[in-house]
């Protein structure tokens, strides 16, 4: 098996860049086409949590000290203070995990203490908040940072398990006896569609949500339009989890632990790999990302005996070790 290793680890998705902390204190923005080194910054040493907002990356020291990583022009910006900026008129405070709201009319800034039993969001000047793995009684509400009044509030059956947002929809995984997903329109709370198993991922490049399981299901988010639907052959015995796609493939990890891509007119698997060590190891995939080039970083789980590894790894450099050739799998 050919690949190139590199010394990059924990890489993060940012708009246009890949972004990356390396051991000796280098903040690096790395090209989303070839994973090159396009900037990089130097952290002096500065300890720091890593926490995303609204796809914002912010370093902290949970203190006074923050610095906000911007993809355009590809700058960090230190803020000082307790607090740091998440939105045009919202602060966050990670010291008591609270949030500032810029009142402009009245020129003043509003604290709003947030309710830790609830996972939240903010979006814009907007707050919303959700009762997570809840047996009973969960609910959605919508809250107005500025004014502090509800926008809307819906009960949900089942238990709420996830909570995300993409454009103007949230998506809810749910569950009751089985799993379900429920997409609501972020103004007014209005159901937009649901399908009754969980998603797995949301394709921010694509703007769908994928299903997987014995087959694989690309819906489009704002409208719930199918835009791919297939059965994956051959059968992956141990099921298909799809986590991004381009113009003719689904890319998706097997529940073994091997990774491969469909093709999403045929549902045939076009090839199907083991990520194998130097020392022969198979190794579990943390997260992977496709470049531009159409290669692909594969980042294998960490604390493994035989070392970290995360790799640039050309597919069709390596269809002899295909575990699926011409349609048939053959390992």
């Amino acid at each position: 098996m050919k690949y190139k290793e590199t010394n990059i680890r924990g890489a993060l998705k940012l708009d246009g860049y890949l972004l990356s902390i390396r051991e000796d204190d280098k903040l690096l923005f790395l090209s989303k086409d070839n994973f090159e080194i396009v900037k990089q910054y130097n952290l002096e040493g500065f300890p720091f949590a890593v926490h995303l907002h609204n796809g914002k990356i912010v370093l902290s020291d949970l203190n006074t000290r923050h610095l906000e990583i911007l993809p355009i022009g590809m700058k960090a910006i230190e803020h000082s203070g307790y607090c740091y900026p998440i939105s045009e008129n919202v602060q966050y405070c990670p010291k008591d995990k609270n949030y500032l709201i810029q009142d402009h009319e009245n020129n003043k800034l509003i604290k709003f203490k947030r309710n830790f039993k609830l996972e939240n969001r903010v979006f814009r000047t907007t707050l919303l908040e959700c009762s997570l793995h809840e047996s009973s009684g969960s609910f959605i509400r919508s809250t107005n940072l500025l004014t502090r009044e509800e926008n809307w509030r819906i009960e949900l059956e089942g238990k709420v398990v996830r909570l995300d947002y993409f454009g103007n929809n949230i998506l809810l995984e749910c569950y009751d006896k089985s799993g379900f997903t429920i997409v609501l329109n972020i103004e007014n709370g209005q159901e937009c569609w649901r399908r009754e198993m969980s998603y797995v991922a949301i394709d921010r490049n694509s703007k769908t949500v994928l299903f997987g399981g014995n087959s694989i299901t690309e819906i489009v988010v704002s409208s719930g339009e199918i835009k791919t639907e297939l059965i994956v052959k051959p059968n992956i015995s141990s099921g298909c989890v799809p986590h991004f796609t381009d113009d003719d493939g689904i890319y998706y990890l097997s529940n073994d632990h091997s990774f491969g891509k469909v093709n999403r007119n045929s549902g045939k698997i076009k090839w199907e790999f083991d990520l194998i060590d130097s020392k022969g190891a198979k190794r579990k995939l943390s997260d992977w990302f496709l470049l531009g080039n159409g290669n692909l970083v594969l980042q294998s789980m960490p604390n493994h005996p035989n070392g970290d590894l995360t790799c640039i790894f050309n597919p069709n450099e390596n269809l002899n070790f295909s575990k699926v050739k011409s349609g048939e799998r053959i390992s």
